[in-house]
């Protein structure tokens, strides 16, 4: 199935789960990124929940969940860490949540599956590797 990545004729059609990943990774280098070094707070806190869903057939329709990798997790949490050395001495609070696994995925549409534990361990340890500085 090919997704359109936009709406056509006014009506609302699937996003690619990549672009919307694409989107999100320049929502944050152009967004929050420079939110938090105009705002420099003291710490920065941040929450990173697990993958709880994934498209079966990577297309998304409008509201989905966008189903992060592990790289995706990793790169976002270096980009939060670079952002802690400059503003706030370093100091970064990260609150790791994993997702209940087994069965569908609450609030995701037809299509969209749990990812298993081990996914969600990749992206952990992908999280994990990042706060390192490995």
């Amino acid at each position: 199935m090919a997704c359109t990545n936009g709406a056509e004729g006014g009506a609302a059609s699937k996003l690619s789960a990549a672009g919307t990943r694409d989107l999100l990774r320049q929502a944050i280098v152009t967004k929050l990124v420079p939110c938090l070094r105009a705002y420099a707070p003291d710490v920065i806190i941040m929450s990173a929940r697990y993958p709880a869903a994934q498209t079966q057939d990577d297309c998304l329709e409008p509201g989905e969940p966008v189903p992060l990798t592990a790289s995706d997790y990793e790169w976002a949490t270096r980009e939060i860490v670079k952002v802690a050395g400059i503003c706030c001495k370093g100091r970064l609070v990260s609150l790791c949540l994993v997702s209940a696994g087994g069965g569908e995925a609450k609030g995701c549409g037809e299509g969209i599956l749990p990812y298993s534990p081990q996914q969600q361990l990749h992206a952990g340890v992908a999280h994990l590797r990042a706060l390192a500085g490995c």
